[in-house]
């Protein structure tokens, strides 16, 4: 007896990027792997992007198909723009507006479903308010956008992953003071590593380095553009290890 095909159902890989965007106890951080497959290969590509105005700034970053995502990041930014002076009062609608646009042009229900399913992309954005010195984050659910009650968010391949690790260590709950602070830049920045490393390891397509960007509301505030650095994922040491610093008062000194 001939036996029946398998299944194939759909799943996270073909959203092959990982983009987590975190709000810390001294500004925003977001990181994003650097790989991405093409019929040709993989290669080495940017997957986030900052915007800045007078009193705001902007990170961005998208999975999911990679045209797309090339396309709403470079309309969002276009519009955030065009629209400065209002943007940090009207930067929910603003956006909110231009991926309405973006998904009835491109996604629309209207196209077979295949398509409809391919095309998908899911969006991660920051906004600071450079002068209150506090930021807010969103992630896109298709056409709708979405402020996150959490203090961090993620998107793509490897998203269950890092939204576990997150959810468990990103506060702090622990006795006596169960505080539930968020780390600062820093320390987030040794965590994300930790969950960056997993979601690689665990999930296929999600390659190559990690880019950061951050924004620092101590003053003068700042903002960094960079990597975890090559070899950090062979580097990484044990859970417990990692987050013996976080929300202490009073750390040990890092070796």
């Amino acid at each position: 007896m001939t036996p029946k095909p398998l299944i194939q159902w759909p799943s996270e890989r073909k959203s092959m990027t990982l983009i987590v965007g975190t709000l810390c106890a001294n500004g925003m951080l977001f990181c994003a792997d650097t790989e991405e497959n093409t019929p040709l290969g993989n290669k080495a590509v940017k997957k986030m992007f900052s915007l800045h105005g007078e009193s705001w700034h902007m990170f961005i970053g998208a999975a999911g198909f990679g045209p797309l995502c090339d396309v709403a990041i470079k309309r969002i930014a276009v519009e955030a723009k065009a629209k400065e002076n209002e943007f940090l009062a009207s930067h929910e609608t603003i956006i909110g507006a231009e991926i309405a646009s973006i998904y009835d042009k491109y996604i629309h229900y209207s196209l077979p479903a295949n398509v409809h399913y391919e095309r998908q992309i899911s969006i991660v954005i920051g906004i600071v308010d450079k002068n209150r010195r506090r930021g807010v984050l969103y992630r896109t659910y298709e056409e709708i956008l979405q402020p996150v009650s959490d203090p961090y968010a993620c998107a793509g391949a490897g998203k269950g992953i890092a939204d576990y690790y997150l959810g468990s260590l990103f506060r702090d709950f622990r006795p006596p003071a169960y505080s539930g602070c968020v780390p600062r830049i820093h320390e987030a920045e040794r965590l994300l590593q930790f969950v960056m490393k997993q979601a690689k390891e665990s999930v296929g397509g999600v390659g190559g380095n990690t880019n950061t960007l951050s924004f620092h509301f101590d003053p003068p505030q700042s903002v960094g553009d960079g990597t975890f650095g090559l070899g950090w994922d062979a580097k990484q040491p044990n859970l417990p290890d990692l987050i013996e610093h976080f929300w202490l008062d009073d750390p040990k000194p890092r070796q």
